[in-house]
C-alpha cells in the first residue's frame, strides 16, 4: 500500500521556461547591482538558499540574515512575472497521475520535497494550477541543504 508520495517540482511536475532563474538573475541585478551574479551557477538540485549563499560569497556580500531577507523577499515578484512571460507548462502526464492517485480506493498523501522556498513553489505551481493535491511539503525555507529536508 503507498501511503505517501512526495514530488520534485522542477523537471518533475513542471518546466517553467527558465522562469526561476531569470528571477534570480533579475534579483541579484536589481537589488544588489550583480547583473551577471548567476552567469556561472548550476541551479540542478539545490535549493533555493544554497544558491543564494553562493552568489554571496562569490560576490562578497555578506551572509547577513538580513540580505537574505532581502533577496527573498524580492525574488518571488520577479517569479510570478517570469512565469508569465516565458513558456512552460505542466509536464506530460502529471494532471492525469495526479486524478488517477486520487481515484486510489486508499489514496495516498501527496506532498512536495523540493528545493524551492515555499513561496516560490506555491507561485509555480498555482500558476499552473498543480498546487492544491499536494497537502505538505518539505522546502528550502527549513533547511539549506536539501539531504536534510526528507
Amino acid at each position: 500500500m503507498i501511503r505517501l508520495i512526495l514530488f520534485d517540482i522542477d523537471g518533475t511536475l513542471i518546466r517553467t521556461g527558465g522562469a526561476g532563474v531569470r528571477a534570480f538573475a533579475k534579483t541579484f541585478a536589481t537589488e544588489f547591482n550583480l547583473p551577471e551574479a548567476t552567469r556561472d551557477l548550476n541551479f540542478s538540485g539545490r535549493t533555493d538558499p544554497s544558491l543564494v549563499r553562493e552568489c554571496f560569497k562569490k560576490h562578497r556580500i555578506e551572509l547577513t540574515p538580513e540580505n537574505f531577507e532581502h533577496f527573498f523577499g524580492i525574488y518571488p515578484h520577479w517569479l510570478a512575472y517570469y512565469l508569465h512571460e516565458l513558456d512552460g507548462g505542466p509536464c506530460p502526464g502529471v494532471f492525469e497521475m495526479i486524478r488517477e492517485l486520487k481515484g486510489l480506493p486508499k489514496q495516498p498523501v501527496m506532498g512536495l520535497l523540493t528545493g524551492n522556498i515555499r513561496l516560490g513553489a506555491e507561485i509555480k505551481l498555482r500558476h499552473y494550477d498543480l498546487w492544491d493535491p499536494f497537502v505538505m511539503g518539505a522546502f528550502a525555507d527549513e533547511h539549506e541543504d536539501r539531504n536534510q529536508l526528507a
